[in-house]
């Protein structure tokens, strides 16, 4: 696993040293001056392009940087893991994959057999299964509702809370487990969603942010996030990255 964090700063444009310290000690980041236009947005998605193993090539999309731009804040990660017990890539078959009560998609369908930590939670009608990766302190959680149409509302129950627990109850249980071979991308504007969650003042004017440069008339103008995660019988490939 990697995990890059970056600040990029307009040339010429001063930041405290307070703060300074606080990025390289506490979060491990690096401090770059850029010219805020497209060649500073192109050395900006370079960085993470590379950061990320090539599966996150535009973070920053055209047009958002400009003279008015004074800090961007990057944050990129990148897994790479190969299961500890692989599926079995003989087993492999072309299946149909029900996504909803009236839909289906085919897919390469993955097939294994053993003993995995499994759970079953009867108050939100579904299982549970682990599957660990070849570094122990990883793992997959992998949660299949009752109702096929279950998803739509077992995502807003589960909690940290509920994931701790299930961890803590699980037992080692002989199963099969089919699950198909997927590539999934995503790309969110962070914005809106930070600001339902209580996050508004920080898009305004009148945030305060003095303990970064010493001026208070700075403020977040946009948030973007992007995410890809790949996974075959051999492990799993995944990558994000936010920008702030």
């Amino acid at each position: 696993m990697k995990m890059a964090n970056m600040l990029y700063v307009k040339k010429y444009y001063e930041i405290s040293n307070s703060y300074k310290k606080l990025l390289r000690e506490s979060y491990e980041s690096d401090i770059r001056e850029i010219s805020m236009n497209d060649s500073g947005r192109r050395v900006i998605n370079s960085y993470v392009k590379k950061v990320t193993d090539n599966r996150i090539n535009d973070l920053i999309p055209s047009g958002v940087l400009n003279e008015l731009t004074n800090l961007v804040l990057v944050n990129a990660i990148y897994f790479k893991g190969k299961w500890k017990e692989c599926f079995f890539p003989e087993a492999t078959r072309q299946s149909n994959f029900q996504v909803s009560e009236k839909e289906t998609v085919p897919v390469s369908m993955m097939f294994i057999s053993g003993d995995f930590p499994f759970g079953r939670d009867s108050d939100l009608n579904c299982k549970y299964v682990k599957l660990s990766y070849v570094a122990d302190e990883l793992e997959m959680l992998l949660v299949l509702p009752d109702e096929v149409d279950g998803w739509k509302t077992l995502g807003e129950k589960i909690t940290g809370d509920t994931i701790a627990t299930w961890s803590r109850e699980v037992k080692e249980t002989r199963s099969n487990i089919y699950m198909p071979c997927f590539k999934a991308e995503r790309d969110i504007p962070l914005k809106k969603i930070l600001q339902e969650m209580g996050l508004k003042k920080i898009f305004l004017e009148s945030a305060d942010f003095s303990g970064i440069a010493g001026e208070k008339y700075m403020f977040l103008s946009d948030a973007f996030h992007m995410a890809s995660i790949e996974v075959d019988e051999y492990g799993t490939e995944a990558a994000a990255a936010t920008s702030e």
